[in-house]
């Protein structure tokens, strides 16, 4: 038998209301989306824990002492950008959270129903002589593996 981990149905208004969620989410950071080309962000230089701290120190330096910084130097964009990486930052962890929660539940979702379906499959492959139904049942069933019978089949020479 199939163990089962995880046993979760949303109703048709969860998986409503859970949408809206995402859809309400992706019009608040639509600002986000500026899409970088892979090249961009290869080239782009990375904003990790330790740069992060000489960022907030160096904002702290320019906002002490905006004298000795060029005219056009607009320390207010540098602060909002500051604040943009924390917040997206702070966003993202949350959302990685979810996807990877997410992702292990519908897998392991996936692996159940699939382990189900082989122990159906398995299970009509015995009775199959017994009914013509279950017979065409299992033929069809049977073409998920049909490629792979096919793979494993050794080429002769001619």
């Amino acid at each position: 038998m199939v163990e089962n981990r995880i046993d979760l149905v949303l109703s048709p208004e969860q998986l409503a209301e859970a949408v809206g969620h995402l859809q309400a989410l992706d019009a608040l950071c639509s600002g986000f989306d500026i899409a970088l080309t892979d090249e961009e962000r290869r080239s782009l230089p990375k904003l990790g824990d330790k740069s992060l701290a000489f960022v907030t120190k160096a904002l702290e330096a320019a906002e002490t002492h905006a004298d000795l910084l060029a005219r056009n130097f607009d320390i207010a964009d540098f602060r909002r950008d500051v604040t943009l990486y924390q917040q997206g930052e702070s966003l993202s962890l949350r959302l990685v959270a979810l996807q990877r929660a997410l992702d292990d539940a519908t897998m392991q979702a996936g692996s159940e129903a699939f382990q189900a379906a082989l122990l159906v499959y398995g299970y009509l492959q015995k009775q199959q002589d017994s009914d013509p139904g279950v017979s065409a049942m299992v033929t069809e069933l049977g073409e998920r593996f049909a490629a792979q019978r096919r793979k494993r089949t050794p080429r002769t020479s001619p």
